[in-house]
């Protein structure tokens, strides 16, 4: 095996073509991250984006895109990253390491790695994320979510056919509710932008969420993603209208039959009438009337997710090192936090790992 490391504005058209057939042989690797328009997008906003590419017999088998910073590497655009992955058929079984070798790097980090079998020994944590699976139709769907018998609180009214019913009852007492599935104006991204900002400097006193808008940089790339519009990558820029108001907006993107829920935010002087919600019901619904196989709602703990979630991803977190002092740095935090976790102390017991990953993430926003 031969490896090579090229910036993606060097990608032959044989790359992108394989780089496409590969990711439709597995449905793993379908996520928008993982296509060559966001890496070639990412590549011409923020610095250090490589591909290392494993060939054999002059062919390349397996892509894996990564951003440099000094001596280490990570996912690209990290932490705006919700999929990493190497792209490669799933028989693929060479050694990892030798992509991170060629790119000249000490050590790899990943945070929301695809679960493949060259990257299993290197990991240091597995969870969920929760996805919305539409192989079988919006309407179908609906009914599986109505009926699935889980454990929730008894007010809980956030189900897809609960939140049918109050999109019904906003249009006869507020005025008609209207979806567009991508505005192509820019305001309604600049508003869900000024929506989510304020909701980050609201977050709380201790470890508030970090406004990842002040870096100009995450503006800009979600511009460039919006402008994009193809067969196999696009921008989508949903929008939901009571009467003629904006009151809800998410900015996502979506491969050919995968979206990924990205950003989406709402306007706090309707938060009583879910708009959140009904914007994901709608786009759920157009989605799989144009072919959307899944709607990635990617990791984290909001309760929502519980509510329109049928299906779920395994994803990992871990690291690949080269070299031995920035093996054992990465061993020793992650024995920290795997301590800290395990103190009888309530939640402050999960401090030490949330403001490990903060720093990690600022170090990543400010490079």
């Amino acid at each position: 095996m031969h490896v090579k490391v090229v910036s993606p504005h060097e990608l032959t058209e044989l790359h992108r073509t394989e780089w496409r057939r590969l990711q439709r042989l597995d449905p793993v690797l379908e996520s928008p991250y993982l296509c060559p328009e966001f890496v070639s997008i990412a590549s011409q906003i923020r610095p250090g984006i490589i591909v290392a590419i494993a060939e054999e017999n002059d062919r390349p088998v397996a892509f894996l895109p990564m951003q440099m910073r000094g001596d280490v590497a990570g996912p690209v655009c990290c932490p705006l990253s919700d999929c990493q992955a190497v792209i490669a058929a799933d028989e693929w079984m060479g050694d990892i390491r030798d992509l991170i070798r060629a790119a000249g790097v000490s050590a790899y980090d990943f945070n929301h790695q695809r679960m493949q079998r060259p990257f299993d020994t290197y990991h240091r944590a597995v969870f969920p994320s929760p996805v919305i699976d539409l192989s079988e139709g919006f309407d179908a769907y609906v009914t599986a979510m109505r009926d699935r018998n889980v454990h929730l609180p008894n007010n809980s009214s956030g189900r897809p056919h609960q939140t049918m019913k109050k999109a019904q009852r906003i249009a006869r007492t507020a005025g008609p509710v209207r979806f567009t599935l991508h505005e192509t104006d820019k305001t309604a991204l600049y508003e869900m932008i000024r929506w989510k900002r304020q909701q980050y400097h609201e977050s709380g006193e201790v470890l508030r969420l970090i406004d990842i808008f002040k870096y100009n940089w995450t503006v800009e790339l979600l511009e460039r993603v919006h402008e994009t519009q193809s067969a196999d990558f696009a921008g989508v820029l949903s929008t939901l209208h009571v009467g003629d108001e904006l009151v809800a907006a998410h900015m996502g993107m979506r491969s050919h039959n995968v979206l990924h829920w990205w950003f989406p935010a709402y306007d706090k002087n309707h938060a009583k009438v879910s708009p959140g919600l009904i914007l994901l019901l709608e786009l759920t619904r157009i989605a799989a009337n144009i072919g959307i196989r899944e709607i990635e709602l990617g990791p984290g703990d909001e309760s929502y997710k519980e509510l329109v979630a049928n299906s779920q991803i395994m994803l990992a977190s871990g690291f690949v090192g080269l070299a031995p002092v920035p093996l054992w740095l990465r061993y020793l935090i992650y024995r920290t936090e795997t301590l800290a976790n395990r103190l009888p102390i309530g939640e402050t017991r999960t401090w030490p790992g949330r403001f490990i990953r903060r720093m990690d993430r600022m170090r990543w926003l400010r490079a």
